[in-house]
């Protein structure tokens, strides 16, 4: 099985948040262990088992990701927040989210074609979310050190990946039209993938070495 950089870094994080585990259970970062599980089931072993190809794409199971996301970077910002507002605001997209999966999923984009729609709005929300929490870190103490704050590391984690990505789509949504474009638009996406992914899972890793055992849910 040959893996690229970025699958040894989301094995990395899985293999780092088990061995933590003693130091993240009692955190909200302890749910990093199960949707680590989902990351390296979907995008390294299912992406080299052809029996989870359907009409030689395995998408659909990119479609079923998306929602544990949503939720862990949402749960993930919503403890990271000292704003009831903003708290109650990820608690609101949340619901409003689920309804939107399901609603994409089954009548619009479908089961078996890349829900870039759901992707998106996951992706406005957290770069909001990112930008709230840097608002937030402004507002600390000048003596914070912030280097070893495990939110600094995953809200920058948050905002490059989903950055990266949302460019991505804009790119493709440009050139869906024009096949002659296709190959800017697959060194566009091979670029992501290679450092973007790398660079959001390594920025995550820093996050799980910096989580303290007072980080309460």
């Amino acid at each position: 099985m040959n893996l690229h950089f970025f699958q040894y870094c989301e094995l990395m994080c899985l293999l780092a948040s088990i061995i933590l585990y003693r130091r993240l259970h009692k955190t909200v970062y302890v749910l990093a262990i199960p949707y680590l599980l989902i990351v390296v089931f979907v995008d390294v072993i299912a992406s080299h088992v052809k029996f989870f190809y359907i009409n030689n794409s395995n998408q659909w199971l990119f479609n079923l990701y998306l929602p544990f996301q949503h939720f862990f970077f949402s749960l993930i910002f919503r403890n990271i927040f000292t704003s009831i507002l903003l708290k109650r605001t990820v608690d609101i997209t949340i619901i409003f989210f689920s309804l939107f999966y399901l609603l994409n999923i089954f009548f619009i984009q479908g089961f078996f074609q890349l829900n870039n729609y759901t992707f998106i709005f996951t992706a406005i929300l957290m770069i909001f979310y990112s930008g709230m929490y840097f608002l937030e870190l402004m507002k600390k103490d000048s003596q914070y050190n912030f280097l070893k704050d495990s939110a600094f590391w995953m809200s920058t984690a948050a905002l490059i990946f989903f950055t990266g990505f949302s460019v991505f789509f804009a790119v493709f949504f440009y050139y869906k039209d024009s096949p002659h474009d296709y190959q800017e638009h697959l060194i566009i996406y091979k670029f992501i993938r290679k450092y973007i992914i790398t660079l959001h899972y390594l920025l995550f890793l820093i996050s799980l070495l910096t989580v303290r055992s007072r980080q309460y849910v």
